[in-house]
């Protein structure tokens, strides 16, 4: 998977290399319909910026939040903390 937006890019292989081989089928082909949203789009959402749409809120959308939350933002504040 390749991105335009590096930020996008950097959370969503995360989240794939972490949760791919658990998700069912139904999941991955939501991610899949996720993944071929536009980047600001994407950005936007993941941001916080803007709220996800309906079809991702309780779905992706959550589980995506919920990863940046308590697995992503802690893992990078940990590497930084650690290379200063």
């Amino acid at each position: 998977m390749e991105r335009g937006m590096v930020e996008n890019e950097l959370i969503l292989k995360s989240f794939q290399n972490d949760h791919l081989q658990s998700m069912n089928s139904k999941e991955l082909a939501e991610l899949e319909t996720f993944l071929d949203e536009t980047d600001p789009d994407i950005y936007s959402w993941l941001s916080g910026r803007v709220p996800f749409p309906e079809e991702y809120a309780d779905s992706i959308g959550a589980r995506l939040m919920d990863y940046i939350k308590n697995q992503y933002t802690p893992r990078i504040r940990n590497t930084l903390k650690n290379n200063t």
